[in-house]
């Protein structure tokens, strides 16, 4: 059941291109879809238009025998295919937004305290002081929760002029939700493909295979911050791109190239040789690159050269952030991988014995910025009440007093360039015991190799002695002592068992043991350390006795320097912070262990069920956290970090391999082969996902990460892909009508019209995926926090939209306390999604070869919105509230195809 042929996961994806043949075979097709045959958004207004969409999917495909007239007749021995397919694609994207109201760009935040609105009066942070038998600290509250001219840091009021004014009526009192806009997603795709097939006598055949592709994507950003389109006001003032909060654009061109050749030693020993070149290289820009946005605006220290043009990220709470495009912005991560592999097929007796090698090294460019034009983080704290954080301050107000909770910027001076080497040898052996039982044995090594970089600049932190280390210096490995793992066997074992002895009552079961790279996020490599690449972290203490220290809005951030410290000291006394990459020396390879149970009865001649047993663990999973996170407490963030010799320190992101997960599941299915025009196939599958983090490489979905790095193993929980139900059925039926068919007749032209029709379909029933809670307001003085659970699990009967949990089901814990309230505890929406399809086959010609198909498909029939997950800020006056949709709403196509 589990092949040592093939490693990395339990499942396999096998993926081949056409080959051409003696006879020439082809087709040409054209798929259209446009927005007059598509539903309406459930969150489209009804005096909305419904956004522009025009899609059309094109391309030809011709093989055969390779023949040149007079030259060459390749029939039996040459063979070519090619094909092209194109996409053009624009489609409208709905978003909805939320802008500050004309007042509050004065300073005027009186909205918050009328009726109708939020409630949430503003402190000024400047009145922040000490009481004496208390860790509190007071504030005085703005009067008339207005501030005063002398208050308002100019470039903050710079920035929060150039939002577009609201456009819609919004929620509570029209603060949140005001702003609708429909960008366009604008994608134009090419991809080429060619192969040549030669037969090499009766014993040798060879093949090659090159591909080409060129992609553009024009988009709205898939990060927050998107999309608020640029005033035409505020273009008169200011140097700007055309969105405030915006787009992407990206090129990417990617070629690869496979060579295989098989030759036959004899009739019961076979040798495949393969090799493989493949290059993608993605450049993806902001919207606004070469525009001195921040510099406009009074922003000093951003906009320094081409790669920093643009608006800087400023995210600001209860507000739609701004950023001329997701802050990692420029980027162009080049990748080669290069493969070989040997695998031999013999047969001796009963036993099919395979056995060969693979090799991989990867090339790779990580030419990422994790934020160089900059983040700058304004949340409610400095204009909250440290007595009572969760029901006061505001985002907007925090932004005009200028100072900044935190922020980070960071950069490559330099692209550098890492070399990755995988290598694998596996033996499998299928023994036919007799003619009911049949083994499966096998056994993979893997072994996987730390990353090099091509010039020996590989930096990394050393978390036991706490300094960085630089590869080949002071004894350092060129891997920067990341070491590799020599002993990763991986046993595979199966069974198949006859129980009736006729074929019909099968009994398998299976156990495998499979090793695989974990990756890290792009802006995780350790390569992205000083002295490479710069990083400037800043943080500061929600309720400062003194704003004095605390970066403003108009001069964020020193200008970067190359540094490169060898001690704790040194490393220390670095102003700004850097951030630190540091993966664990031991280097874990991670593995999973998958084990099956399935027992398979045949019902009828075309009927089949199966129930199944499966599960799995995974040891050793890439598990990212910050060694030196701040604690809950009153005061500054220096004196509470948890390694106090690197307490100027902000953030180290620390790779360990320790993570874990589980998953088991019950699977049912129902399979019938194609007989009388029908076959289908139903799933249902009753799982369960749990782990302690996110992937590193992913994020977690909506679950994340533990709360705190002091407790990793604290918050085991449902992954963030966890789905506990899925059905899925999937169904084809030629209809009875038509030459040949059950109600077939003998006019032509009847036949003509009602014969060939084919329906199919997928339908998919799903449950949601997990969540996580947080606070809309931190109360441990810049330690994470999340919220406590009352007594009531948060979920309602009858959950809508507008209130899919009940957030009095959960509060803020007292300052400088952890709360209680768990990792992934809540469920978005599920999906019933039924996508249908009709197809019409004209068959005429010599032996009905030639034919025209005409398809028509209804994606979402039935418009069922698939939900997005609910605001989950506790006191945020919209927690509960889904405001956005994660699937389309319903969409035809229609398709037209000649086959010959």
């Amino acid at each position: 059941m589990f092949s040592a042929e093939f490693g990395r996961g339990a499942g396999v994806v096998s993926v081949s291109t056409q080959s051409g043949s003696n006879d020439y075979h082809g087709n040409v097709f054209e798929f259209h879809r446009n927005h007059v045959l598509d539903a309406r958004n459930v969150f489209a207004p009804p005096s909305q238009r419904k956004p522009v969409f025009r899609q059309n999917q094109f391309g030809v495909a011709i093989g055969g025998p390779m023949w040149i007239p007079k030259l060459y007749n390749g029939r039996n021995k040459t063979f070519f295919f090619f094909d092209y397919a194109g996409l053009r694609s624009g489609r409208g994207i709905a978003t909805v937004n939320t802008v500050p109201t004309p007042q509050m760009r004065n300073g005027d935040f009186s909205q918050l305290v009328a009726p109708g609105g939020p409630n949430l009066p503003i402190y000024n942070p400047l009145t922040t002081r000490a009481v004496p038998g208390s860790n509190t600290p007071a504030r005085d509250p703005f009067p008339n929760n207005m501030i005063p001219a002398t208050v308002i840091n100019p470039v903050g009021r710079n920035v929060l002029s150039i939002y577009p004014l609201p456009t819609a009526p919004g929620r509570v009192n029209g603060l949140f939700d005001n702003f609708l806009s429909v960008p366009n997603r604008n994608v134009r795709d090419n991809v080429y493909t060619g192969r040549l097939d030669q037969v090499i006598g009766s014993k040798d055949n060879v093949f090659f295979r090159y591909t080409y592709n060129e992609y553009q994507l024009a988009a709205p950003q898939g990060q927050a911050n998107c999309c608020l389109p640029t005033p035409a006001d505020a273009a008169q003032r200011f140097t700007l791109g055309p969105f405030v909060a915006g787009l992407q654009d990206t090129r990417l061109t990617t070629n690869g190239a496979a060579f295989n050749w098989t030759h036959i030693f004899k009739p019961n020993l076979l040798h495949e040789f393969r090799a493989g070149f493949a290059r993608t290289n993605p450049v993806t820009t902001q919207q606004d690159i070469g525009i001195n946005a921040a510099t406009s605006l009074g922003i000093r220290n951003i906009n320094l050269n081409r790669q920093s043009s643009g608006i800087p990220t400023i995210n600001i709470a209860d507000i739609t952030g701004l950023s001329g495009g997701p802050a990692f912005l420029p980027v162009n991560p080049l990748q080669t991988h290069y493969q070989l592999s040997s695998n031999f097929n013999w047969t001796v007796g009963r036993q099919t014995l395979k056995f060969g090698w693979h090799a991989v090294r990867r090339d790779a460019q990580p030419f990422v910025n994790e934020a160089v034009r900059g983040n700058m983080n304004f949340n409610r704290a400095y204009t909250a009440d440290p007595a009572r954080p969760a029901g006061t301050g505001y985002g907007p107000a925090s932004l005009l007093t200028g100072y900044m909770v935190s922020g980070n910027r960071s950069g490559v001076f330099e692209p550098f360039y890492l070399r990755i080497w995988e290598n694998s040898l596996y033996l499998q052996d299928d023994i036919k015991v007799n003619r009911r039982l049949t083994l499966n044995i096998g056994v993979r090594h893997e072994v996987f190799r730390p990353e090099t970089e091509k010039y020996g600049r590989l930096p990394n932190f050393d978390l036991g002695n706490r300094r960085m280390i630089y590869a080949n210096e002071d004894g350092v490995s060129a891997s920067a002592n990341k070491r590799t793992n020599w002993a990763n066997f991986g046993p595979r074992l199966g069974l198949a068992y006859d129980i009736t002895g006729n074929g019909k009552t099968m009994f398998r079961t299976g156990y495998s043991l499979v090793y695989f790279p974990d990756p890290v996020t792009a802006n995780g490599q350790i390569g992205l350390n000083v002295p490479v690449f710069f990083t400037q972290s800043l943080a500061f203490a929600d309720f400062p006795l003194t704003m004095t220290g605390v970066a403003t809005i108009d001069n964020p951030f020193p200008l970067p320097r190359a540094v490169k410290p060898r001690t704790t000291a040194e490393l220390n006394s670095l102003a700004p912070a850097p951030r630190l990459n540091g993966h664990a020396f031991e280097n874990r390879t991670p593995y999973m262990q998958t084990w099956t149970a399935n027992l398979q009865r045949q019902l009828t001649e075309s009927l089949m069920v199966e129930v199944d047993y499966a599960g799995s663990t995974g040891m050793n999973l890439a598990q990212a956290y910050n060694p030196n996170e701040v604690q809950p407490g009153p005061g500054g963030l220096a004196p509470r970090r948890l390694i106090q010799p690197l307490n100027n320190i902000v953030n180290i992101f620390q790779v360990e391999w320790r993570g874990r997960s589980s998953f088991h599941s019950m699977q049912l299915k129902a399979t019938k082969r194609y007989a009388s025009g029908l076959q289908f196939l139903a799933a249902y599958t009753w799982g369960k996902s749990l782990d302690f983090t996110g992937s590193v490489g992913s994020g977690g979905g909506a679950s994340g990460g533990p709360q705190t790095a002091t407790c990793l193993d604290c918050n085991r929980g449902p992954s963030g892909f966890d789905v506990r139900h899925r059905a899925v059925f999937s169904y084809v039926y030629d209809l009875p009508f038509g030459k040949g068919k059950r109600f077939g007749g003998a006019n032509r032209a009847m036949n003509w019209v009602a014969g060939g029709w084919q329906v199919s379909g997928i339908t998919t029933l799903t449950t949601g995926r997990p969540f996580t809670l947080g606070l809309a307001a931190g109360v441990n003085n810049g330690a994470p926090s999340w919220p406590n659970r009352l007594g009531c699990s948060g979920k309602l009967s009858n959950p809508t939209p507008d209130r899919w949990y009940d957030p009095g089901c959960f509060a803020a814990p007292p300052a400088f306390t952890y709360g209680n309230s768990g990792r992934g505890i809540l469920y978005s929406p599920g999906n019933n999604n039924f996508d249908t399809s009709f197809v019409k086959n004209n068959r005429f010609g010599a032996d009905s070869r030639l034919n025209v198909q005409f398809r028509f498909e209804a994606y979402n029939l039935f418009n069922s919105p698939y939900f997005g997950f609910p605001n989950s800020a506790i006191g945020s006056p919209t927690a509960g509230r889904i405001t956005s949709t994660v699937g389309d709403n319903r969409s035809l196509q229609l398709a037209l195809k000649f086959e010959f």
